[in-house]
């Protein structure tokens, strides 16, 4: 019994044209085309959640510390009035907090391929780009 063969408009009719070596229909192409770029788009989209997953405890630890510093602001504002003995040691802690916060955010640009926006829009500075092509820079002038 054979099978039924897919319509065009699909891989598989794509694949029976070039097995039968004829041109692929406008369709079949299309069909190819589309299968393509979802193959690539959900690459791109694992990619961008390994990246992520990556970055996480760094974000965490960035929430944290702008909470903290926003804490230590409202503080310092109380103790103004109510306990300016307090200041000093609050103001140094708040100080201390932003210049954290400031490390990790100059930490995060430093690293060699820039951050996930970065990466993903291909503008960074590694030597392939998402898809492993080389990168602009890299390219030789013909």
């Amino acid at each position: 019994m054979a099978r039924e063969l897919k319509p065009c408009g699909t891989t598989a009719a794509y694949k029976r044209h070039r097995r039968r070596d004829e041109e692929a229909c406008d369709a079949c192409k299309r069909a190819v085309r589309d299968e393509k770029r979802a193959r690539r788009a959900a690459t791109l989209a694992e990619q961008a959640e390994i990246l992520n997953a990556e970055d996480a405890p760094v974000r965490a630890r960035l929430a944290e510390l702008r909470w903290q510093a926003e804490l230590l602001r409202d503080s310092i504002v109380w103790a103004t009035t109510n306990s300016p003995a307090r200041l000093p040691s609050l103001m140094k802690e708040r100080r201390e907090t932003l210049a954290e916060i400031e490390r990790i955010d100059d930490g995060d640009e430093s690293q060699e391929g820039g951050g996930l926006g970065e990466f993903l829009s291909g503008s960074h500075s590694g030597p392939l780009s998402l898809v492993g092509s080389p990168a602009p820079s890299d390219r030789k002038e013909a």
